[in-house]
Parts: structure tokens; sequence; C-alpha cells
């Protein structure tokens, strides 16, 4: 096997919590300033990015809905772009947008965009200083420590999360949920550690060639960017659901040689776990990550005991679910620094426009 220190992702992926760290520190020395950013009425918050910051957007608007009461929607940077009347009302909006890079074409187009039609209220959320998208976004906040050398986002992912579901706590003047957020970093290093040994065995396992991610509310957008995680890393068919939904068709490609990993909400964890037992009666290997793990019937469960808020247990199985990707990667004798066919980021010649 390979040398597991000599592995980009690998390194991305267990530093979280130290990075999570600063990345909270970060954000809180800037409180006061973003709290007169977010001081703007607004009847909408649109969240939008691509690929991974796309799932991402899918999460923060869940977060910022359930918090703040305003309508929020998560939309692909390129929809935005060329369909803006499509997604977006006429109204008092702000746009909050992902990008590790800072430099992704559509979401430099998407706040173009926006900016013209809706007005000069954007955020912009990214990885590095001095790119693009702080010359056209209102306002950017930058995650420097989560900046990455592999190709799949891991630490900037989870960082740039953290960044939007704390602007959340702020606007909705929720100091228990800020509380809650800072003490993840010592829960995912925990977590890491605990779990560790066992991703390993499961992400050896090659038996499996089709892995379903299940989650619903927020952890949609969670489960959605654990099954790009294991499709890039891995090049494995994988697919993401909400879990009522999977019954509706999707599970008649159930068999023995399917892996399927339910991230459970504390609100509807009776009729999620239902999907996971009907699973596991098709025959399904089935992995939960649940808060407690109790009355929990799966193949595999992991479990948070966190004690934080279930909006927050999402994010961190997400590094557990990096690594069961990380470690299959390798034993397909894989780089998952260079997922094939991709690239860190995606640009494209618009000189036409």
């Amino acid at each position: 096997m390979e040398n597991l220190k000599s592995s980009h992702t690998y390194n991305e992926i267990i530093s979280q919590s130290e990075v999570w760290k600063t990345t909270i520190n970060q954000i809180s020395s800037q409180r006061e300033t973003i709290l007169k950013w977010l001081k703007k009425a607004q009847n909408q918050v649109i969240f939008t990015g691509c690929g991974s910051t796309y799932y991402l957007s899918l999460h923060a608007a869940a977060v910022w809905q359930q918090l703040t009461n305003t309508f929020c929607r998560g939309l692909p940077s390129s929809e935005i772009w060329l369909f803006p009347t499509t997604g977006i009302k006429n109204t008092q909006s702000l746009l909050i947008a992902t990008s590790r890079s800072g430099y992704t074409t559509e979401t430099l187009k998407a706040i173009s965009v926006f900016t013209k039609l809706y007005g000069d209220n954007s955020i912009a959320i990214t990885c590095y200083k001095d790119q693009d998208i702080s010359k056209l976004a209102t306002h950017t906040i930058v995650a420097e420590d989560a900046s990455e050398q592999s190709i799949a986002q891991t630490r900037a992912f989870t960082s740039m999360v953290i960044i939007a579901d704390y602007l959340a706590g702020l606007i909705s003047n929720n100091d228990g949920f800020i509380n809650d957020l800072t003490l993840l970093p010592n829960i995912v290093e925990r977590l890491i550690h605990g779990y560790n040994n066992d991703l390993e065995v499961l992400g050896h396992n090659l038996d499996f060639d089709h892995f379903i991610f299940l989650g619903s509310g927020s952890n949609y957008g969670i489960a959605c960017e654990a099954m790009i995680k294991m499709k890039e890393m891995t090049l494995s068919n994988s697919e993401a659901y909400h879990f009522l939904e999977f019954r509706h068709g999707p599970k008649s490609i159930v068999n023995s040689k399917t892996a399927i990993v339910g991230i459970l909400s504390d609100t509807a964890k009776k009729e999620e776990n239902a999907v996971l037992e009907d699973m596991k009666k098709l025959g399904a290997y089935v992995i939960a990550v649940d808060e407690s793990g109790e009355n929990i019937h799966t193949d595999k469960v992991f479990c948070l005991n966190s004690t934080v808020g279930e909006i927050f247990h999402g994010i961190l199985a997400l590094p557990l679910l990096q690594l069961l990707a990380y470690y299959r990667a390798i034993a397909k004798n894989l780089d998952p620094d260079r997922p094939a066919n991709l690239s860190s980021v995606v640009t494209l010649d618009c000189r036409k426009d």
C-alpha cells in the first residue's frame, strides 16, 4: 500500500480538525464586519457553486432557511448564468457564491449576471486570496488554511460549509448554534481517529460495485458530496438520493454488491431507518451514520455521540465518508490526489460572449 503520509488527500482529510479551528477563529474575528454586510434587507438568499460547491449550496440553503425563515435556494452557477430568471425572483436578494479556487468560470459569470439583474449584494466564500471572485463579489471571506493540493475537495469543502453555517448563525442571532459550531473541531478529531481503522477495512472491501448515499433535509447536500467523492476518487458507480425517494424506483438496482450509506437525522430517524432496514432485506450492505446508534440494526453503524444539533451531523459525517473513498481508491491502486479526467478548477473560454 502507498505510504499514507505521501498522499495530499489523506493529509488534507485528517487535518480538518486543525483547519476548522483556524477557520472558525478567522470568521469569528470578522463577526462585526460581517454583521454589517448582512444587515441589508433581503427576501431571498441564493447559494451557488459548481460541482462540490453546488452540493455545498444545497446544504447551506437548507440550513439558512431553517434558521432564518428566509426563502433560500441552492442553484448551480451555470443556471444563474444561463437561465437567471428561472431560479431567482426579481426582489431583494443576497447571493452567496462558493468557489475553492476563486476563478471557476461559471461562478464568476453567475455573480456578474446576478449583479446586473438584481443588484450589488453578494458574498463570496473561497480558499484563496486576491482571486477574480473577490473582484466581482461585494464582499469576500477566505478560508486560507483550507487550501488544497489534491484535486478532490475535502477540507476546503467542509471549511467553506462551516463559514456558510456560521453566517446563518450570525444573521439569525443564534448563539447556541454558533457555540455548537465551535465544538466541531474536537468532535471530528475524535471521530477520525476512532473510526479510521474501520473505514480502512470497509474501503478495502472490493466486493461492492455500487454505492448509494442517502440524506434528507440539510443532509441531502452532504450525501451528494459524499457521492461525488466516491465517484471522483474511486471511479465507482455512485449515486445520492433523499431517503424516502430511494424507494420510488431506484431501489430496483439493489443487490448484494450494493453498499448503502445513510446519514440519519434526529427529526426523521424513524422513517429514514425504515428505508435502511428495507434495503438490508433486499441484500444491500448497509452503513448508518447516526448520533446515538440506538435502535439501528444495519451492517455497520458510525455513532457520532456529538451532543451538538442535528444540522451539524452531516458535516461531522463527511470526513469519515471522505476516508472511506480514500481507502477504496488505495485498494483499487488509484491515485486519490489525481482523479481521472479532472482538474482542480474548470475554466471556460467565453471570449465570444
